[in-house]
């Protein structure tokens, strides 16, 4: 999750790539990644629970394609990019 940021960071964590939700063989089978215990505490547990991630690109969108602000909806014509009227951010004018 660091290395997709552009930042290395000494992996302290080896994380289950799929949540096993307490299935002992998914446990013991499941695929593992190395983490460091920034993202497995924080990012990694947010994707597990949320289902996206909360990333944002230059521009302030959301980088998730799973996350809510890029659901179907009305569309700005302007940036090509899904509108969602209960974001934060602002369309510029």
């Amino acid at each position: 999750m660091c290395a997709a940021r552009g930042i290395t960071t000494p992996a302290t964590i080896a994380d289950h790539v799929v949540s096993h939700r307490g299935d002992w063989n998914a446990f013991i089978l499941g695929e593992l990644q190395s983490l460091c215990a920034s993202c497995h505490n924080s990012g990694k547990r947010l994707l597990d629970e949320r289902g996206y991630t909360n990333d944002i690109d230059d521009d302030g969108w959301p980088t998730d394609p799973r996350h809510p602000a890029k659901r179907s909806g009305p569309v700005d014509s302007t940036s090509s990019r899904l509108v969602n009227f209960a974001s934060p951010h602002r369309l510029a004018e």
